[in-house]
């Protein structure tokens, strides 16, 4: 009986175990897509800036709900595709423009 309840209490401890609000990733992303912005992205690379927007909204969504573990993966697919956004952006740029 006593191990019964030891594994009872053990997993209402555990599952009572709080996960912190995904601050840096939500800071990673939010800039990411800042600078993707500024290089006009949404032009040049409107997969990854459309997936970067959607990820990020969703991300926002769950952080609202306070489903950080959800939020913390999404925020980072954002900025992962807000970065290749920029990337592909300035690529396209200096291209257009010959320089290097």
């Amino acid at each position: 009986m006593k191990s019964l309840l030891f594994v009872i209490f053990i997993f209402i401890a555990t599952a009572c175990e709080t996960i912190p609000p995904p601050l840096e990733s939500y800071t990673l992303a939010r800039t990411a897509i800042v600078y993707a912005t500024k290089v006009k992205a949404a032009r040049y690379s409107p997969g990854n800036w459309h997936k970067a927007e959607n990820y990020f909204r969703q991300a926002e969504r769950m952080f609202r709900n306070k489903e950080y573990e959800k939020a913390d993966k999404l925020f980072k697919l954002a900025r992962d595709h807000a970065e290749k956004a920029e990337n592909i952006a300035r690529l396209k740029i200096q291209a257009e423009t010959g320089g290097y």
